[in-house]
């Protein structure tokens, strides 16, 4: 039997601020205890934590018309799009992990962790912890450009040396 009826019509009949909670806290169990629990809800609404992933605020893609009357003659940036994964960080000193925008934990997955870990720690010498929201994407060290995402888990999982000074993962960090 198909019902065709979404998650968030669900998340609707449960509770008005259902989905916002969900979208922060990406836990089933989290959800129904605090429906169960109303006055739990304002413990999690708005409220990001280290290691339990969340859905990150994705882009609108809009048409130059809309764009234009959106914009109404104010000066703009457009920020490129890259294409890589999507990738929420968690770090501290003692731990990483990767999660991609749909709540997969990739830290052991395809080596990414791995291929990324040492610069991490070079670049947070004083950060104690935090969240980074950004694309994980290859780079071809000798075409000095991005090259298309489906190498990603291939460059990251390369084991010749000659291949590993070519190319390389890079973690472009959009948001903190």
């Amino acid at each position: 039997m198909k019902l065709h009826v979404g998650q968030d019509t669900i998340f609707r009949i449960l509770h008005p601020a259902a989905i916002k909670l969900y979208n922060g806290v990406s836990s089933l169990e989290i959800l129904c205890d605090c429906v169960a629990n109303p006055v739990k809800i304002e413990e999690y609404i708005g409220k990001l934590s280290l290691f339990r992933p969340f859905m990150p605020m994705l882009c609108e893609r809009l048409g130059w018309q809309k764009l234009e009357r959106n914009i109404n003659g104010d000066a703009f940036v457009i920020e490129p799009k890259h294409d890589g994964e999507r990738i929420l960080l968690h770090y501290t000193k003692d731990q990483i992990e990767l999660y991609t925008r749909n709540n997969v934990n990739v830290t052991n997955r395809w080596g990414y962790l791995k291929a990324i870990e040492i610069y991490l720690h070079q670049s947070l010498l004083k950060v104690d912890n935090c969240i980074l929201d950004g694309e994980l994407i290859a780079w071809d060290n000798q075409l000095k450009k991005y090259v298309p995402f489906g190498l990603n888990r291939t460059i990251s999982q390369e084991k010749n040396e000659n291949e590993k000074d070519k190319r390389q993962l890079v973690f472009i960090i959009f948001d903190i």
